[in-house]
């Protein structure tokens, strides 16, 4: 019985915690991943359109050229952020101190946040521009 509760009082009350945070930012990631095929399709969608407005020298095309590459720039910056923050998320080790591992998964999820605001927005910027161009 004395074991157990020296084993309990030796246990780090923050390793829950530093569970709870592993779990919220993989979740943030885990909503944001499933949205690069979308990305990948506003990009197809957005080239075609590329295509076509170099391929007229009216000053609209001019125009929707300018809105069609910051759209096409918005989405592989998206694309890069999700791509940089896999290669650089790193799970806390269990050796790690817990107030280092916290402070670390702080960090990680306000640039996950970061991630998925910049791909959401992207592919938002997208939409508008693909809607907007085809009614034209």
């Amino acid at each position: 019985m004395c074991g157990l509760w020296l084993l309990a009082a030796c246990t780090d009350p923050k390793q829950e915690l530093i569970t709870t945070e592993k779990a919220a930012v993989m979740a943030i990631h885990d909503e944001a991943m499933p949205r690069m095929d979308e990305m990948a399709q506003l990009k197809r969608q957005l080239r075609k359109m590329q295509t076509a407005a170099l391929a007229d020298s009216t000053v609209a095309s001019k125009n929707s050229l300018t809105k069609i590459d910051a759209a096409i720039l918005q989405l592989e910056a998206g694309e890069k952020a999700m791509f940089d923050f896999m290669a650089n998320y790193k799970v806390p080790q269990p050796d790690m101190h817990s107030d280092s591992a916290l402070a670390y998964l702080e960090i990680k999820k306000t640039e996950a946040n970061q991630m998925r605001q910049l791909m959401f927005s992207a592919i938002d910027e997208a939409q508008q521009t693909l809607s907007a161009l085809e009614i034209q």
